[in-house]
């Protein structure tokens, strides 16, 4: 007989879960999660590129100034 309720109990609690939508908020607050993450992993990454980019024209910088 436990069992059964338990199982009952779970099929409820899986219809609720489909018919009430109270887990919206948090699936949002994880996509809005994932995308600030995303964008601060591609923000890092534009800031290794431009601080590579830099460090380079601050190396070629003498040697254009010495070829001239």
């Amino acid at each position: 007989m436990q069992v059964l309720k338990n199982k009952n109990r779970r099929i409820w609690f899986m219809s609720k879960l489909n018919k009430e939508s109270f887990l919206k908020p948090y699936i949002i607050s994880m996509k809005v999660i994932l995308i600030l993450m995303l964008k601060k992993n591609f923000m890092l990454k534009q800031q290794k590129l431009t601080s590579k980019k830099s460090l380079f024209d601050s190396l070629m910088l003498p040697a254009n100034q010495i070829k001239d």
